[in-house]
C-alpha cells in the first residue's frame, strides 16, 4: 500500500486538508477529527491490525498538527495578543471496545482563552493515570511520539446525558 494512498483516502474532504481552516477567528475551542467517518479507516484495517491503524491515525494527527502549528505561528507572528493553542484530543472511549481505536481530533483554542484552558488542565493534573490516559499514552508510545507531548485529562459528569465524559488532551511539549 502506498503512503500517498493512505493519506489521500484519510484526508480527502476533511476540513484541515486546507490549513487555512486554522486561521479562522474562532472565539473559543474548535475541534477537527482526523477522520470524520469510521469507514475511512476500514481500508487500513484490511491491511493492518486495529492497533497499527490507530498508530497510523496518531501519526497522521501529529503530522497535521505540526503543519497547523507552523501555519498558525506564521499567521500569529507580530500579534502579541493572538497566540493559538493547538493540540490533540481524544474522547468517545466507548468506541474503543468496538473499533480498537479512538479518532484523534486536532483542537484549536485561540488567544488568552487557550492559555487559561491549558492552565486549568495543568491544575487538574492527577497523580494516578486512568484507563483512558493509559490507553492513549500507550498508543503514543507505540507510534513513537510519546515524549513529544504532555497529557492531560478532563473528566466530568454530564447531567444532560447521565454519564461521565472523559477527554484526554495531548499538548506538544515546548522545547
Amino acid at each position: 500500500m502506498k503512503l500517498s494512498d493512505i493519506f489521500t483516502k484519510l484526508i480527502r474532504d476533511e476540513p484541515y486538508n486546507d490549513l487555512n481552516v486554522f486561521d479562522y477567528s474562532y472565539e473559543s475551542y474548535e475541534e477537527f477529527p482526523i477522520v470524520s467517518r469510521y469507514k475511512k479507516v476500514a481500508h487500513l484495517k484490511t491491511t493492518y491490525t486495529a492497533k497499527e491503524a490507530f498508530e497510523i491515525l496518531i501519526s497522521l494527527a501529529c503530522f497535521v498538527l505540526r503543519c497547523a502549528t507552523v501555519h498558525t505561528r506564521r499567521k500569529d507572528r507580530g500579534k502579541s495578543d493572538r497566540k493559538t493553542l493547538l493540540g490533540l484530543s481524544f474522547d468517545g472511549f466507548d468506541d474503543f471496545e468496538e473499533n480498537s481505536f479512538v479518532v484523534p481530533k486536532i483542537f484549536v483554542f485561540p488567544g488568552t482563552e487557550g492559555v487559561r484552558f491549558l492552565s486549568t488542565l495543568f491544575g487538574k493534573r492527577g497523580m494516578k493515570a486512568s484507563y483512558e490516559m493509559d490507553l492513549i499514552k500507550n498508543a503514543f508510545h507505540d507510534a513513537g511520539v510519546l515524549s513529544s507531548f504532555d497529557f492531560y485529562e478532563s473528566r466530568f459528569f454530564d447531567d444532560a446525558c447521565g454519564e461521565e465524559l472523559v477527554r484526554i488532551y495531548a499538548i506538544p511539549t515546548t522545547p
